[in-house]
């Protein structure tokens, strides 16, 4: 398996949030439910229009549902954890495909409503982005190195 992942845990801060080639991972609850620290943090994140694109997308935030979304030159995505304040064991797994191969993501750990993630909860997070990020590439041939 080539590549490495590198997991930070940080309190939460806007300054985490500057630059701007990070991609956001932020959890909503059923019916566009943003947890308080997610709206604290997403400053240049206009609600009405998310609240329209998700209408339009047909995204309501339930469980495994995902909506990716650009605010503030800032690519965003928005993973429903669904009514339920317990995340969904394989949440961690739908998050990082739909981060995709993003050099930077920053995933905001804040649930709509409900308990802070458990630590089972963060590590089936850290589960999926490892899986995520995995490459048989064992039996690949190599190119030759030019001379």
């Amino acid at each position: 398996m080539s590549g490495s992942l590198t997991f930070l845990f940080s309190p939460f801060s806007p300054a985490d949030l500057v630059k701007p080639e990070a991609t956001i991972i932020a959890f909503i609850g059923e019916n566009l439910r943003i947890g308080t620290h997610t709206v604290d943090l997403l400053t240049d994140l206009d609600l009405q229009l998310f609240a329209r694109a998700a209408a339009d997308d047909g995204f309501r935030g339930k469980a495994k549902e995902t909506m990716t979304f650009f605010a503030g030159g800032r690519r965003i995505v928005f993973v429903g954890c669904g009514a339920a304040p317990v995340m969904p064991v394989d949440l961690g797994a739908r998050a990082a495909a739909a981060a995709g191969y993003a050099a930077r993501i920053v995933i905001v750990c804040d649930l709509p409503e409900g308990p802070d993630l458990s630590c089972e909860a963060v590590a089936q997070l850290a589960l999926g982005f490892r899986l995520a990020s995995y490459r048989f590439d064992i039996y690949r041939t190599s190119r030759p190195e030019p001379q």
